[in-house]
């Protein structure tokens, strides 16, 4: 969906006088309203309330769909001056006004209370230069601020106050510092505000883990009853996320023992800032106070400063960067404006965003344990919702979605700011002199203060004890029921805190690890709460010891079965209360690609799911729920994210361990991998009915060296015929529903800038995978000869500090897909490649995508999206039910269909891209696509070097990779041209894979060692053989080496000859044999055929222990290499037929025999 800027056109409707109001996207909300009171002939200073039709209360912005019919309701109607009461509140003194009832108390919270309790709700209090100060506690009054912008309003914070103090020193014009009426407050804010939506939240999500690891360890290496103070370590830590999560810098200051300089020049600034609110002479007659705050202030700007130059320089260098708040800071225009931001402004956001980003959450997390520790039977509740949640087996890690599940957890945080918010209300100016609660003057220049004390303790909306902490105050029908207004931790409307979610995600992370791990207790028990006020309140002199809570290895959390999406849409048809679970094992995607198709198709049939790694259920399959699991082996091996539940099923289980769990495997393989193809999936499937497990359906396998689609398909539909038939109607289930096929995983706003100030967006460079880095090549050349009809590159590639690798391992490359490919399918989409969009999720996804933060269509496309991927079924149904055109209609269900699929889709080898520009009736856009089409994955490289050779660095060798497309086209395989594209001094990204395989060298260097490599096979071979050579010039005695190499002819192909020739010469190579497929004159000749005419000379290293290595093709070049060594058991060794396979085999188990091949296109 790509949305751009129009006209809206709305309907109000008046005691039944209806009429059209039109306003533009960007119209302040101000502007809505006054055409909206011109058009129905009310006054200006009339207040409205508008209901939709549903009933519920609409605040009008440039939002509101078009067409949208409002009902409007009258608040308060002008009054005659005479007729009015003055504002309740206590006589003022000459001089200094009432400003003896603000110095009341320990703080102004306390002061405020007092005046509240005293005068009512709304009192009125004189200042000393003679302004009035309004405190207000009244819910009705919040509402009426909020729906009268106009006439009140946050501005410029005056210098006196400790906001107005902090924006003199070093705040500037950041966010918390400005007022309404500053334009650049407003693109800031335009700009910033995508980067606390969830989308953004969830992608630097992990880093705050990473800070919660430190607490935690922080929290586990105090001694029995060592006390320590918990607003301290919680400054630390909620500092500590944010400068992580938000500019990716570390400033390690959790564990340190004194105060890094930074914090402690945030501290000093904020000391100083409520210092000199206090102050009754200038700030001239207070020069020590001033000396501190200018010193402190160098501190951090001259921090703030090389952060941003840091990552100005990354930029430059064309490095990977994160995707933060900094980063969209320095790339991001405002897309009504075209502007960005000034480097000071950046400076103020990233100081004010340090500051303040860390004091609410800091205050709201001590407050929590306070009141946690004083309420045994709180504490009880909420580590039994935390172990549900997260476990007792402290190494899984949490995940964003586990958040949902801490649905106490976040009540106990909303009730902790409902009796202690972090500041003691919000101001807004008095605009003009008017009317409040349509009888109550107020004038001009006055401080309208919502005193959050009153508000969150009105009886009236708390219940009788407001004053005690009660959780349940935050149940879904408390809130229900009470006033809309009457809680506001975090401001109102358009100035509320920009970060309430960025500091609710962080606080309910953060309390639910500690309470996993430990018990916290008062290290006084006589202790009274007490506060204090920096810029913020907190508890004073608050410490705490902590309890630690015995870990249970092995008992991991068991996730709800019903996702937050999937509760959404249940009703009384709901087919199925009890939900799936589905599980994934997957390395390079495809299975987690079709666990996510699973998760589809339950949506569309009501059907809750969950979708989860195979490792974070170990122990903890569900009974009674459906679990189905997709799994791939690698190399022989279970997935990274299955090793945990393979060795959990491989122990000592009870034979009835998995009694009463019902399950389903569909296995991802190939083929050409013949000795371990379904391998691990087929262990699942018999060990888990070995436990006592149910096979709801019979094991599946897909072969991504066939007809992978139509397998994944029958395991599809065997699913849901099965669930149907468990259903109450008993009637099987389709796996291709309009939900399903058409439903979008993306929204795509399209925000481009206006203005003479419009450019374009600096790259983001995303993250494409976790462990990605961006390296650069320094070398690149041809390997093949001048007018060799093929093409193989060698790159060697700088690895970055603290990165190592064996021989025989993988590099792992994220191509980018050619730019001509990117433009196609911009055109087709009706975007510009040099777009600026901004993504968001829709439901459930993989998160593979950039959200939440612009990024131009060439980015998006070029190093994110497989857009040159095999055509799947699915992608033709999807396209068929967007497509108006009934022949065309039918024709692409035509090419979805069984006969037709194979030898039209398939064997032509088609694309989405052939098919969009096939079909021209077919809509298409970039949502469409990026719902479509799977992320860019790495394609793996077996490294062709060795650390002893290349310690700082390692090789890939490439060979450039062409295929057949439609009609005999010759197309460029994605990744191969990518790396014969790029040039030395270019980067890549790229991640080092230890493939868990027996491909390695044997710990043993005096063993003997054959070594089978054609073509680009030799890759890892040569890494054996560098290796192996470097060994025996250190003296270590190495065994023999045997090179079997083949290649098309010595004159063009025949790939690092000069090198190979040399090892044989110095003595690394004990033999170098060479076959040619297609020297002239001479027969075709393989390296099978060199083996068998060597078989007389094989057999004895065979026998004595020789390891055998195997790497190229896996269709023809190993099956064969397989039957001729087999050959040599039988002849040579005077095996059996069935003999030398078991015996091949037990090589196999053994490392021996080992293979590293791919699938032949």
């Amino acid at each position: 969906m790509v949305m751009t800027s129009g006209k809206t056109t709305i309907q109000v409707t008046y005691q039944g006088q209806s009429t059209k109001v039109s306003f533009y996207e960007g119209t302040s909300d101000v502007a809505i309203g006054r055409a909206i009171r011109g058009a129905l002939g009310l006054p200006e200073e009339t207040q409205l309330r508008f209901r939709d039709s549903d009933g519920d209360i609409v605040a009008v912005s440039d939002r509101l769909p078009n067409g949208l019919a409002l009902s409007v309701e009258l608040l308060s109607a002008p009054l005659a001056q005479a007729t009015l009461p003055e504002v309740p509140g206590p006589r003022p003194w000459p001089l200094i006004g009432n400003a003896n009832k603000l110095l009341v108390g320990e703080n102004l919270e306390d002061a405020l209370a007092k005046v509240a309790a005293e005068y009512g709700p709304l009192v009125r209090l004189q200042l000393p230069n003679g302004g009035q100060l309004y405190v207000n506690s009244d819910a009705d009054l919040v509402e009426e601020l909020v729906n009268r912008p106009d006439d009140f309003r946050k501005t410029t914070p005056p210098p006196g106050t400790p906001l107005g103090r902090l924006r003199a020193g070093v705040g500037s014009s950041g966010l918390f510092t400005s007022g309404d009426e500053e334009e650049i407050w407003q693109v800031a804010h335009r700009i910033l505000l995508p980067a606390f939506g969830l989308s953004a939240i969830k992608q630097y999500f992990g880093r705050i883990v990473e800070v919660s690891d430190d607490l935690m360890h922080n929290l586990a290496s105090r001694a029995p009853g060592e006390p320590f103070a918990v607003t301290e370590l919680m400054t630390k830590m909620t500092f500590e996320a944010i400068g992580y999560a938000g500019f990716h810098t570390r400033f390690h200051c959790i564990d340190a023992t004194e105060q890094p300089p930074f914090v402690q020049a945030m501290v000093d600034v904020l000391e100083v800032a409520m210092e000199q609110t206090k102050n009754l002479l200038p700030d001239t007659f207070h020069p020590l106070q001033r000396h501190k705050k200018e010193l402190a202030a160098k501190v951090l700007t001259d921090t703030v400063d090389q952060i941003i130059a840091d990552r100005k320089a990354a930029l430059d260098r064309g490095e990977a960067v994160p995707s933060d708040i900094l980063q969209i800071m320095l790339t991001a225009r405002d897309r009504q404006t075209g502007q960005r931001l000034p480097d000071d402004n950046i400076r103020a956001q990233l100081i004010t965003f340090l500051i303040a980003g860390h004091e609410t959450t800091s205050g709201m997390l001590s407050y929590a344990l306070y009141y946690i520790s004083t309420n045994p039977h709180i504490e009880a509740q909420l580590i039994e919702e935390v172990d549900r949640v997260l476990g007792r087996d402290y190494s899984h890690h949490p995940t964003f979605a586990d958040l949902d599940g801490l649905e106490f957890t976040g009540r106990i945080l909303k009730e902790a700011l409902r009796l202690n918010p972090t500041a003691p209300g919000f101001a807004k100016f008095v605009q003009r002199d008017t009317v409040i609660g349509g009888k109550y003057p107020v004038k001009k220049g006055g401080v309208f203060l919502t005193f959050l004390g009153g508000l969150h303790r009105d009886p009236r909306h708390f219940g009788q004890t407001p004053n005690e902490f009660n959780p349940d105050h935050f149940l879904p029908d408390a809130v229900a029921k009470r006033h809309p207004h009457a809680y506001h931790p975090f401001g109102i409307g358009v100035r509320s805190c920009i970060g309430f979610q960025f500091a609710l995600v962080e606080a309910k992370l953060v309390l639910a690890r500690m309470y996993q791990q430990f018990r916290l207790r008062l290290a006084d028990p006589n202790y009274q709460l007490k506060h204090v006020q920096t810029l913020t309140m907190k508890p004073r002199d608050l410490n705490m010891v902590v309890e630690k809570r015995p870990e249970e290895r092995g008992k991991f959390p068991v996730p709800a079965m019903q996702s937050p999406v999937a509760i959404a849409k249940q009703s009384a048809s709901h087919r199925d209360s009890q939900g799936i679970l589905i599980l994934y094992g997957s390395n390079m995607g495809t299975a987690q690609e079709l666990a996510q198709k699973l998760l589809q198709q339950a949506s569309a049939h009501q059907i809750s799911a969950t979708v989860a790694e195979l490792d974070s259920y170990v122990g903890a399959l569900p009974r009674q729920t459906p679990v189905f699991v997709f799994c791939a082996t690698y190399n022989g091996q279970p997935p990274d994210n299955a090793v945990k539940f393979c060795e959990w099923l491989r122990s000592d289980l009870a034979n009835d361990a998995l009694s009463g769990v019902e399950f389903a495997v569909l296995g991802c393989g190939n083929k050409q991998w013949r000795a371990t193809f379904q391998k691990v999936p087929q262990f699942l499937f018999a060990r888990m009915q070995e436990l006592g497990g149910k096979a709801l359906v019979p094991f599946h396998g897909c072969d991504s060296d066939g007809d992978f689609d139509a397998a994944a398909e029958s395991f599809f539909a065997s699913v849901w015929s099965m669930l149907g038939k468990r259903s109450p109607a008993g009637a099987p289930l389709s796996t291709s529903t309009s939900g399903s096929e058409t439903q979008l995983a993306y929204s795509v706003e399209v925000v481009n800038y206006a203005g003479a100030n419009a450019g374009a967006v600096l790259p983001n460079r995303a993250p494409l995978h976790a462990e990605a880095r961006l390296c650069t090549v320094t070398q690149s050349r041809e390997l093949q000869a001048e007018g060799a009809e093929r093409s193989t590159r060698h790159l060697e590639i700088a690895l970055p500090d603290g990165v190592t690798y064996s021989a025989g391992d993988h590099l792992g490359v994220l191509p980018e897909n050619p730019p001509e490919l990117i433009e196609a399918y911009a055109t087709r989409c009706g975007v510009r490649s040099n777009d600026a969009v901004v993504v968001r999720e829709l439901g459930a996804i993989s998160g593979q995508i950039p959200c939440g933060i612009p990024i131009r269509v060439n980015e998006l496309l070029g190093q994110h999206v497989d857009l040159s991927g095999a055509l799947t079924r699915r992608e033709l149904r999807a396209l068929a039910a967007r497509c108006p055109c009934p022949p065309e209609q039918n024709e692409l269900l035509r090419l979805a269909g069984d006969q037709s699929f194979p030898k039209e889709v398939l064997a032509e080898r088609l694309t989405l891209l052939d098919i969009l520009q096939r079909y021209a009736s077919i809509p298409c856009d970039l949502a469409t696509v990026l719902t479509l089409r799977p992320a860019l994955r790495p394609r793996y490289y077996s490294i062709s070097s060795s650390p002893k050779a290349l310690p700082r660095s390692c090789s890939i060798t490439v060979g450039v990779h062409d295929y057949c497309g439609p009609k005999g086209v010759q197309r460029a395989g994605l990744c191969s041209h990518y790396l014969a594209r790029v040039q030395t001094g270019q980067s890549v990204r790229v991640l080092i894979k230890d493939t868990g395989s027996t491909f390695r060298l044997p710990t043993n260097p005096a063993t003997d060692v054959i070594l089978i490599g054609p073509g680009t096979g030799l890759a890892p071979l040569r890494g054996f053989i560098e290796e192996r050579a470097a060994l025996r010039k250190e003296g270590v005695k190495v065994g023999k080496t045997l090179l079997y190499f083949g290649c098309r002819r010595p004159d063009q192909d025949y790939i690092y000859r000069e090198e190979l020739e040399a090892h044989a010469k110095d003595g690394s190579l004990d033999g170098l044999y060479v076959a040619f497929s297609r020297q002239i004159d001479q027969p075709k000749t393989y390296v099978q055929d060199l083996l068998k005419q060597h078989s007389s000379a094989l057999w004895p290293l065979l026998r004595d222990g020789a390891h055998v290595y195997v790497c190229g093709d896996a269709k023809n070049m190993a099956p064969a290499v397989q039957k001729t060594l087999l050959d040599i058991l039988v002849h040579e060794g005077g095996l059996s037929v069935p003999q030398a396979e078991e015996q091949l085999k037990a090589w196999r188990t053994q490392g021996r025999y080992c293979e590293d091949v791919w699938a032949a296109t």
